[in-house]
């Protein structure tokens, strides 16, 4: 009986920093932009997250995780694909679960 409360307390612990969903019907591009002080920034989590998928940070991944604070501010952009000139974006927090319902060029994306 421990080890099933153990496991239901572990499963139930956030392991994930932040997550992005596209729930867009299109392939997108997705980058994350910490602020480690004010003149500074570092880009992270670049990948492609195909229609309807959710993808995680873990929170202890330094590649999309890089300051391993729970409450820095980043932001969130999407684009078409690397070539992309105009995208959108979302300012959220590393605890922010945001998610793309529609992908519009020139910063008009419906964000939830």
């Amino acid at each position: 009986m421990k080890t099933f409360l153990f496991l239901v307390l572990v499963s139930s612990l956030n392991l994930n920093a932040y997550c992005i969903s596209n729930n867009t019907q299109q392939n997108i591009l997705f980058m994350v932009e910490f602020y480690p002080n004010d003149t500074d920034s570092i880009l992270s989590f670049k990948k492609n997250i195909k229609a309807t998928e959710t993808l995680c940070c873990d929170i202890a991944d330094k590649y999309c995780n890089p300051l391993e604070e729970n409450d820095s501010k980043i932001s969130f952009y999407a684009f078409l694909n690397e070539d992309s000139i105009e995208g959108c974006d979302i300012f959220g927090t590393v605890n922010s679960h945001v998610v793309l319902k529609t992908y519009e060029v020139f910063d008009n994306c419906i964000w939830e």
